[in-house]
């Protein structure tokens, strides 16, 4: 393995084999650093011979998932760049330094970590993945700064740049089509199938795009993309979580989606959008005091919030009108302000039958 890995001039080798005894077949998988020649990871499948070509697809998707995307490469690329100078540091090690950023989970961080994509792209332009990562900084920051709009529209600049960087890398469509979701459903929709088309068996693909899709009346079609990223990537990045908090609770799936959301508090306090969706999906299962205490919780961090503010101002907008009355019937069932004050809402705003223009100021 090691002398391979000179040959190749590569760091890492994957290597593994293939046993049969009787009507029993045993695959093997191993990643190998070749630098010191430790064992990073290895899995084996133990399989019935007539699966042989489902353990062969089962096979090549989990090591491209376990290995790929935002699984145990880029940790072992992050650890390699904290070990480096700053001098040394070139645009992917700055990269993934600001992914790691992202995952800490602070105010701070998120700040650190777009120092540090802006960073990667002086170094390398044609980056296309620090054009992403810098957008989802953007997005988690904006829970302190409040400034939604702003950032979802640099957001979407930030996609389309990826995307002109590298059309063929199917995360910069997904983080287009998560970023325009509520306003602009059906290019989202186009933008989420072009990801699948280009990578349709990435969990990370999966779960971005499984986000937007209740937006565009497709939440079952989300849970199930999660489902098949949770299977793809067993022990997957603390935000595959966050994403699925939309499509289960627009599937009904209230406990899977209040569990998502607990599971990405551990490292990230809980944006508008998820707080409302978690103390809905405890209403609806008739948890009254949970949802009252994250209901409080929105009275605390996000004052602002009423249905009206997240139509209006977030973009809260449904290609159903039948996704629409479900999520403001459990709005309601939990108890979150349904309108919002002319301060709250910006100028021309739609307004529910219910709320008037003469709410207080």
């Amino acid at each position: 393995m090691r002398q391979a890995g000179k040959d190749l001039n590569v760091r890492y080798v994957l290597g593994g084999s293939i046993q049969r005894q009787a009507d029993q077949v045993r695959v093997t998988a191993e990643l190998i650093d070749v630098t010191d020649g430790s064992r990073i990871w290895s899995e084996r499948w133990d399989r019935p011979i007539e699966d042989v070509f489902a353990v062969q697809t089962e096979v090549a998707e989990r090591v491209a998932n376990t290995l790929g995307g935002y699984n145990l490469l880029l940790h072992e690329s992050k650890i390699a760049a904290k070990r480096k100078r700053p001098s040394d540091l070139q645009a992917y090690d700055l990269y993934v330094l600001s992914y790691e950023a992202d995952q800490q989970g602070t105010e701070k961080s998120f700040k650190k970590g777009i120092e540090y994509a802006d960073a990667a792209i002086g170094r390398d332009p044609r980056l296309a993945r620090a054009y992403v990562q810098k957008g989802w900084l953007l997005f988690h920051l904006a829970a302190y700064r409040k400034n939604w709009d702003e950032a979802f529209a640099e957001m979407e600049q930030l996609a389309r740049k990826a995307i002109d960087v590298d059309p063929n890398d199917a995360i910069g469509h997904a983080l287009l089509a998560f970023t325009i979701a509520g306003p602009r459903s059906s290019e989202a929709a186009e933008a989420a199938a072009r990801a699948l088309a280009l990578n349709p068996s990435s969990a990370d693909v999966l779960n971005i795009t499984a986000d937007g899709m209740p937006f565009y009346g497709k939440a079952k079609e989300g849970a199930a993309s999660c489902d098949r990223a949770f299977r793809l990537s067993p022990d997957p990045p603390v935000w595959y979580y966050a994403d699925c908090v939309a499509p289960y609770f627009f599937s009904k799936r209230f406990e899977d989606a209040i569990e998502a959301a607990n599971r990405w508090r551990t490292i990230n306090p809980l944006n508008p959008f998820v707080l409302v969706m978690m103390a809905g999906a405890q209403a609806e299962l008739g948890r009254k005091a949970d949802a009252a205490r994250t209901v409080a919780e929105i009275e605390e961090r996000y004052p602002e919030i009423s249905y009206e503010y997240l139509h209006n101002n977030l973009a809260w907008r449904f290609a159903r009108e039948e996704d629409e009355q479900f999520v403001l019937a459990a709005i309601r069932k939990a108890g979150i302000r349904i309108c919002g004050t002319e301060k709250e809402l910006q100028p021309g705003s739609d307004r529910l039958p219910e709320c008037t223009l003469t709410q207080p100021k």
